[in-house]
């Protein structure tokens, strides 16, 4: 079952793992990294990590990941920048404050770190 909490949770973590450069991480990066933590989960704990099935498509990752940066930038946990990046137009995520990955057991933590 989909638990939007420890989605977006994990899009604070990954996005503040990048905090030191945040030109490192862009939309499409960050969805990559979610949806490589999510297969991962499921091809070693047979469970996906959100709870929700993420087809092969990173763009269908995309929508849940909008929500919850748009979330998180109202929180002030982070800053979403639109920034040139060879004449298109890049997002960029500037983490206030980090989080943790407590709440996630040991093979999840394992598969979300995987994935930065």
């Amino acid at each position: 079952m989909y638990d939007k909490a420890k989605f977006k949770n994990l899009v604070h973590y990954i996005c503040a793992q990048r905090a030191g450069d945040p030109s490192s991480l862009g939309a499409t990066k960050l969805n990559k990294a979610l949806w490589v933590a999510d297969f991962r989960a499921h091809y070693l704990l047979e469970n996906l990590l959100r709870g929700a099935i993420c087809e092969a498509s990173i763009r269908s990752c995309s929508a849940p990941n909008c929500s919850c940066s748009q979330e998180l930038e109202n929180e002030g946990a982070i800053a979403v920048k639109e920034v040139n990046h060879f004449g298109k137009v890049k997002k960029e995520y500037e983490v206030k404050y980090g989080t943790s990955i407590d709440h996630f057991s040991e093979g999840r933590k394992k598969s979300i770190e995987w994935s930065n």
